[in-house]
């Protein structure tokens, strides 16, 4: 099973570079730790679309990530 998700989806490691940019977030959005390193991995990794049912739909980030609820 995993190994499908990898071959479908850059899958990026949490690194330090993931880690600070997750503070950075956290601090600066007021998000959550976990909602902010899942963000922080996603700007590292070029998306520009972000979809979560529980964050903020519309919420955009760094000038090039977009947060968008599917059920919006």
């Amino acid at each position: 099973m995993f190994d499908s998700i990898r071959r479908a989806f850059r899958v990026e490691p949490v690194t330090l570079a993931v880690h600070e940019g997750g503070l950075r977030i956290a601090e600066s959005r007021k998000l959550a730790g976990f909602d902010s390193l899942l963000l922080s991995s996603a700007l590292l990794a070029g998306c520009s679309t972000f979809w979560s049912e529980g964050m903020h739909d519309g919420l955009f980030l760094d000038r090039r990530l977009t947060i968008r609820n599917p059920f919006a």
